[in-house]
């Protein structure tokens, strides 16, 4: 078990499952080229084992993967498979959005319980200026109308960062109709 001085257990795991992104935002590489995944990354099947001793040794239980762009990462599905079958009490995963609506019933299947799209602005061309060139609108509508045929009983979680209200939010439409709720975050 991971303990802090003040006595804080710490039972949450990040993990950062590729450095390859489908974007090319301007915060995160100035010069413009996507980021691809670095030669040395860690196997799925390696990645799940940490997971897995993580559990034993540290009494983790809670899983958030992350990326660049986990989405775009050939492992995602080698290790979806393994995590969501060790138990853990909550998996999740922070995402861009833009292969949402394909990847949904392997992350569905595989337990997640909370999906983090994060979007720099709802404003659409000022997201084609940081994302240079992306589209988040098209990408949006499609994850959101797939959650609504996947999630059936399950409830997933979806936080847009820096929203005011409900209503500029992209999952606000779908939120009653998909058993899907928006946590709004200042």
């Amino acid at each position: 078990m991971i303990v802090d001085r003040q006595g804080r257990r710490f039972r949450n795991l990040r993990i950062s499952l590729t450095s390859a992104c489908n974007y090319a935002c301007t915060y995160c590489v100035p010069n413009g080229k996507r980021l691809v995944a670095a030669q040395d990354e860690l196997s799925a099947e390696a990645m799940a084992r940490g997971v897995a001793y993580l559990i034993e040794a540290a009494g983790i239980d809670r899983l958030r993967i992350t990326g660049g762009e986990p989405l775009v990462s050939p492992k995602l599905e080698t290790f979806m498979q393994a995590v969501g079958q060790m138990g853990l009490s909550d998996i999740s995963l922070t995402t861009n959005g833009q292969l949402l609506a394909r990847k949904l019933p392997l992350l569905v299947d595989a337990g997640i319980r909370r999906i983090n799209v994060s979007l720099d602005t709802l404003d659409a061309a000022a997201f084609r200026g940081i994302a240079r060139g992306a589209t988040w609108p098209r990408s949006s509508m499609a994850w959101s109308r797939r959650v609504r045929r996947e999630s059936r009983s399950r409830s997933i979680w979806c936080r847009c960062a820096g929203r005011t209200s409900t209503k500029s939010c992209p999952c606000w439409s779908i939120a009653w109709s998909a058993a899907m709720n928006c946590v709004l975050s200042s």
